[in-house]
């Protein structure tokens, strides 16, 4: 089901042209791909749903494999990438199904060790140490400085690998794969597969998968709440009279929250009239 879906939508797109948007959803659904990868992803489940923690990465993933690889490399070779890479929605079902048989357990475990994680109330939730979120989702190795250039460093070096290169799109930060259609790539395993396909799952871990899954897109840290809350405070003492704060965008308002709990603590200990609102 999900080679014929994967095929069928890959032609309509070449009939129709541009299937982004709307049409790009109900085309999908026509070609029964949502269907299919609920199914998949329930049976994945049900393979490992009896076995011990410690082995279910493995047996997950192989599950996993067991049930796209030969939807997603029919002729084994890089031209079949083509047919589904486009395919944005399907391309994120696929990663994310990825990073829940590698990093589940992991997330699991580390939003065990930090609960107020999980929690949708804000009364429940606190800012996290930075040593904590660190330790629970094993972040000492990342770096804190981002370069455009570490998105592809994987797909470079493995397109390199299969004996390809990356070419940059004039006026951009976009690479784009130059690769001869009939490369092998049936000897790689799925997590370079999905890479090939713009999945970007290299160098990710259980941090991705709970941001992604959660749909969230930063988490504050305590250090990070207190170090904005004395740089508002202190810039409120150059001003005469109340001080309105207001946050464009503020999303959820998670961080409204914490900042205005953190400057009614730090606005009593100080002589400056501090009223925090947000927008």
């Amino acid at each position: 089901l999900l080679r014929f879906g994967i095929s069928l939508r890959h032609a309509l797109d070449q009939n129709i042209g541009s299937t982004s948007g709307g049409v790009g959803i109900a085309l999908d659904a026509l070609c029964g791909l949502p269907l299919t990868q609920k199914i998949i992803s329930i049976e994945v489940q049900n393979d490992v749903r009896d076995l011990q923690k410690h082995e279910r990465p493995a047996e997950r993933m192989k599950s996993l494999e067991h049930y796209v690889r030969n939807a997603l490399m029919p002729s084994g070779v890089f031209g079949d990438v083509s047919r589904w890479r486009d395919n944005l929605r399907f391309v994120m079902w696929l990663r994310r199904e990825y990073f829940l048989a590698k990093h589940r357990e992991d997330v699991v475990q580390a939003l065990s060790f930090l609960p107020g994680l999980k929690s949708k109330s804000l009364d429940a939730r606190k800012p996290v140490p930075m040593h904590e979120l660190t330790r629970a989702f094993r972040l000492s190795g990342w770096t804190r400085r981002y370069t455009p250039q570490s998105e592809t460093e994987a797909l470079a070096s493995l397109t390199q690998t299969l004996g390809g290169t990356m070419m940059n799109i004039p006026h951009s930060s976009v690479s784009v794969i130059q690769m001869d259609a009939g490369t092998p790539i049936d000897h790689l395993p799925l997590g370079d597969t999905i890479e090939l396909g713009s999945g970007h799952v290299a160098n990710c871990g259980s941090f991705n998968l709970y941001c992604e899954v959660i749909g969230i897109y930063e988490v504050w840290t305590r250090e990070y709440i207190e170090a904005l809350s004395s740089y508002l405070l202190e810039r409120s003492k150059e001003l005469d009279g109340s001080t309105v704060i207001v946050e464009v965008g503020a999303g959820d308002g998670l961080l409204s929250y914490f900042l205005n709990e953190c400057l009614q603590r730090k606005g009593k200990e100080s002589t400056n009239d501090v009223i925090a609102k947000f927008k």
